[in-house]
């Protein structure tokens, strides 16, 4: 049989690697997308103050390491796995928004070079002034 000390190291080591990684995420995302990215309020107040490397090391881990400090001080191997298993859960959701995430960068990307190149739409596609005004006089 196991001993519930080498249980709780295992769920206490997973639950520290899911929550650095989503530490990690979290700092790649607002560096990305800008701090108003981020929906923890804590994490939104210590970027701006610290910067996000920081803000997510604290507002991440510091409460993933707390909890996993509490439980395991107490010896309660089924609240830290039903966080390692919220966890889990959390970076399958992480790894499926990454995706979207990516093609969001492309097209920022290519909003970014459209922008820069001047650009405008051809003449065929772009609408004359009267043609607009004659349909909100027909309204």
């Amino acid at each position: 049989m196991v001993d519930s000390t080498v249980i709780l190291q295992v769920l206490a080591t997973a639950n520290f690697l899911l929550g650095a990684y989503d530490a990690w995420l979290t700092q790649k995302r607002m560096k990305a997308f800008g701090v108003n990215f981020e929906l923890n309020k804590l994490i939104k107040v210590l970027s701006t103050r610290l910067g996000p490397d920081l803000a997510s090391v604290i507002g991440v881990l510091g409460p993933c390491v707390g909890w996993t400090y509490i439980v395991c001080y107490f010896n309660l191997p089924i609240p830290l796995a039903l966080m390692v298993g919220f966890g889990l859960k959390r970076f399958e959701v992480q790894l499926a928004s990454r995706v979207y995430e990516k093609n969001a960068l492309k097209i920022q990307k290519m909003m970014h070079e459209f922008r820069g190149s001047g650009a405008t739409l051809p003449p065929a596609e772009s609408t004359a002034q009267d043609s607009r005004l004659n349909s909100k006089e027909g309204k």
